[in-house]
């Protein structure tokens, strides 16, 4: 698939889209509806213990320093711009992945199998970015 940023979901929500920033435009990419990827990220939080919406920035008060999560660059990123950098990357891929492969053994419903599979796919975008030695980015 061609990773050209932003697209239209076929629910109609605007989509976001990470993708190494190598230039190449032909690699792999992971993409998401702003609520799907919302969505995502609610299930790696809970996967590690906490309410995502309970956190700052997402409607809550609690602070992240309160939660203990090799996640956080992932989780508490801005959806439409930014990238992630080699230490962010390096943190969050072997968590990312041991949450995936726990969640692959039970995938009760398309949506979660979805879900997983584009989690895959990011997964498979942060491994060639620390291969390539380039950022991952928000577009």
């Amino acid at each position: 698939m061609l990773a050209t940023g932003a697209r239209d979901d076929p629910g109609g929500d605007v989509g976001l889209c990470l993708l190494a920033s190598d230039g190449d435009g032909e690699g792999p990419d992971a993409s998401w509806s702003y609520t799907r990827f919302g969505d995502f990220r609610q299930r790696l939080a809970a996967a590690e213990g906490f309410v995502l919406g309970d956190m700052y920035g997402f409607g809550g008060e609690r602070a992240w320093s309160s939660v203990l999560t090799s996640l956080e660059p992932l989780l508490d990123h801005p959806d439409e711009h930014g990238e992630l950098s080699a230490a962010d990357r390096a943190a969050v891929l072997p968590r990312l992945v041991e949450i995936l492969d726990d969640r692959a053994a039970g995938v009760p419903d398309p949506a979660s199998a979805q879900q997983l599979g584009t989690g895959r796919d990011l997964a498979t975008v942060m491994l060639q970015c620390v291969e390539g030695e380039v950022a991952l980015v928000f577009a």
